[in-house]
């Protein structure tokens, strides 16, 4: 759910940004929409609904494993740690005994 209200935020800081940078940009842009046929409107939609969800897929199925919380069980530390950098200091921090955890590399 945080992630959701993260990108609902998101989603409003950029649009905001974007109107306060270039507001005759986004008028223009408005009567360009407007001039649209519901069609032509509903297909460039769908592509950027299908662009988004492409990019969601992509970033989640590459760092699955930096949503756990530490490598998941029977998993190699080592290469966890090499995959997962960030999430591997802080997973070190609370399994100090590990063997990964005491090399110099994973401060």
């Amino acid at each position: 759910m945080k992630e959701f209200i993260i990108a609902i935020g998101l989603i409003l800081f950029i649009e905001g940004i974007l109107c306060a940078l270039f507001p005759s940009k986004i008028k223009n842009m408005s009567k360009i929409i407007e001039a649209m046929t519901a069609n032509k409107l509903r297909i460039i939609g769908i592509i950027f609904a299908i662009i988004g969800f492409i990019i969601i897929v992509i970033v989640v199925l590459r760092v699955p494993l930096a949503l756990a919380a530490g490598p998941p069980q029977g998993a190699d530390h080592t290469e966890w740690c090499e995959q997962n950098a960030d999430e591997c200091t802080e997973w070190c921090a609370e399994n100090e005994e590990v063997e990964i955890c005491q090399e110099p590399d994973c401060d």
